[in-house]
């Protein structure tokens, strides 16, 4: 796991702690729009979010970053620097209680069966939770994803109270590896592929 970036502005000192934070997810949108000349459209999609919410997280990234620089404040980026997340294998949970299937959540873009993995977690727009490793998925709607912040932490308690064992999604934040960590969720990194996919992938994850 990449260790958080801090970018410091010249003459800065520890006598002017203050300093903004910038969220990996809005600065992935930002990344795409202004760094590799994509759309909003484009980005949106990519990210696995809607094209209002990806504008909001654009002008998130942007106004922080802008008054960084203009406060010359330091800001932090958690993220490498091509924001590839690598997750780290997770201590195995004991899934013996239920028959030895963890309950899944795999993130989605729309609530439909033949759909793709989201790419960020916290911002998916659904779940599909699956009780089974034959049962039909059930979608669940993810507020969390329009929150301003805190989005991680609020999905991974909505999956934790659903009784959530392990989760799929194309790139988990460092905070979010964390607390999942301590909910004792497994958390499984799965971009470019579909649900079905996903689902083979956790039965392989989590035998």
């Amino acid at each position: 796991m990449p260790q958080p970036i801090l970018y410091l502005p010249s003459g800065w000192t520890e006598k002017h702690p203050e300093a903004a934070e910038v969220a990996i997810e809005d600065f992935e949108v930002q990344r795409l729009v202004d760094g590799h000349g994509h759309t909003l459209q484009d980005a949106a999609a990519k990210v696995g979010v809607s094209k209002s919410t990806a504008g909001r997280m654009l002008q998130r990234s942007r106004r922080l970053i802008a008054i960084s620089i203009e406060r010359r404040l330091p800001f932090f980026l958690d993220a490498s620097e091509d924001l590839e997340l690598q997750v780290q294998p997770t201590a195995t949970v004991d899934h013996s209680d239920t028959g030895g299937f963890p309950v899944l959540a795999v993130a989605v873009t729309k609530a439909e069966r033949d759909v793709e993995v989201a790419r960020i977690f916290g911002r998916a727009a659904f779940f599909a939770i699956f009780r089974n490793w034959d049962s039909e998925p059930e979608f669940m709607e993810n507020r969390a994803s329009l929150a301003p912040r805190n989005a991680a932490r609020d999905t991974i308690r909505m999956l934790s109270e659903q009784g959530v064992g392990c989760v799929v999604a194309g790139r988990f934040g460092s905070e979010a590896i964390e607390l999942l960590g301590e909910v004792k969720i497994e958390a499984v990194v799965a971009s470019g592929i579909r649900l079905d996919q996903a689902l083979d992938l956790a039965k392989f994850a989590t035998r």
